[in-house]
């Protein structure tokens, strides 16, 4: 056994790419080139996850509902009492499912992205109504969820009435995530400017201030710039401790960047964390050698560090250019015109 000192609190496991919906944001489309790991190596994966002690494991896809070893995966690591979430569009729920969740104890993020009207425009005919259903399953059986929203060109205009809704159907937590850049050019059309996003932080910390209920915002660490409520949460990944891994067991530098930086085959889990934490790129995220002057001034700098990586990547060319959705990086933007 190596030793080691980094074992992350989180571990996001893609657990699959494919999915029986086909959404315009979508960055997962890029893992349906990879091949999945064998049942007995996802076993092998949990089982690794349980005795290195990792708290939690935040399953995500694709969609993870679909796949015929996501109850057995799931299974194990419990077996080991370690926390499971999924990521979910939750149109494929029926009573079996839910029981299964709920006997597991795993909380689900219900993925909803405006009123039905706009749910439907981004996600297909027919599934908000499909994914409503699969609440009220989710509720008949004690399963614990809370609900996402993927926001973007698509549904800014909607954020308030999300809010509404999540709250409507009594979700446990509500979040919001920007759509993401990819290496895809289709996904860039979707994505906010900075401008449209602070408004839509605006949005949130109004209601919940209003209701007096927190709401989580994801990719979001310069947040503190925008809002001061002790309703609104926020990370970051740059410290966060936080591993992600595809449906191939590589361990990558953000499940949204693609970029690989160890594998698990061949190798146990805890050898694969001594690689990832050494990598240079890894090294670079965590404590970057250089950032714009905004960031080096800013006094978030020690928690933000450049912000979100994954779109400085892909919207400003590096993975330590700052931010494009910061206020500050935008200004940056701004006057280099």
């Amino acid at each position: 056994m190596f030793s080691i000192t980094y074992i992350p609190y989180v571990v996001v496991w893609l657990i699959t790419a494919k999915c029986n919906l086909n959404c315009k944001h979508c960055y997962a489309k890029q893992y349906l080139e990879v091949e999945e790991l064998s049942l007995k190596e996802k076993l092998k994966l949990a089982k690794e996850i349980g005795e290195l002690g990792i708290e939690w494991v935040a399953i995500s896809g694709g969609e993870p509902l679909i796949h015929k070893d996501l109850i057995p995966v799931i299974e194990k690591l419990r077996d080991y009492d370690v926390g499971v979430s999924i990521s979910s569009n939750a149109t494929v729920v029926d009573e079996n499912v839910a029981r299964k969740l709920s006997r597991l104890d795993v909380y689900v993020y219900v993925s909803i992205d405006g009123p039905e009207k706009v749910h439907d425009t981004i996600r297909g005919k027919g599934m908000f109504k499909k994914t409503m259903k699969s609440i009220r399953i989710f509720r008949k059986f004690g399963v614990e969820y809370g609900t996402v929203m993927a926001v973007s060109k698509l549904n800014k205009d909607f954020v308030k009435e999300y809010l509404e809704l999540a709250l409507s159907i009594n979700a446990e937590s509500i979040s919001i995530i920007p759509v993401m850049p990819t290496k895809y050019k289709t996904n860039t059309k979707y994505t906010l400017s900075s401008k449209d996003y602070a408004n839509i932080i605006r949005i949130a910390e109004e209601f919940a201030e209003e209701n007096k209920f927190p709401i989580s915002l994801w990719c979001t660490p310069f947040a503190p710039l925008l809002t001061r409520s002790n309703y609104i949460g926020y990370y970051s990944c740059r410290i966060y401790d936080i591993v992600d891994i595809d449906p191939s067991g590589r361990l990558l530098a953000c499940d949204v960047t693609g970029i690989p930086i160890t594998s698990l085959k061949n190798k146990p889990l805890i050898e694969a964390l001594r690689e990832y934490q050494k990598h240079p790129i890894i090294k670079s995220i965590t404590n970057p050698p250089k950032l714009p002057k905004q960031c080096l001034e800013c006094g978030l700098l020690n928690y933000c560090r450049g912000g979100c990586y994954a779109r400085a990547l892909f919207e400003r060319g590096d993975l330590n250019a700052g931010d494009p959705l910061c206020p500050l990086i935008d200004s940056l933007n701004r006057e280099s015109k």
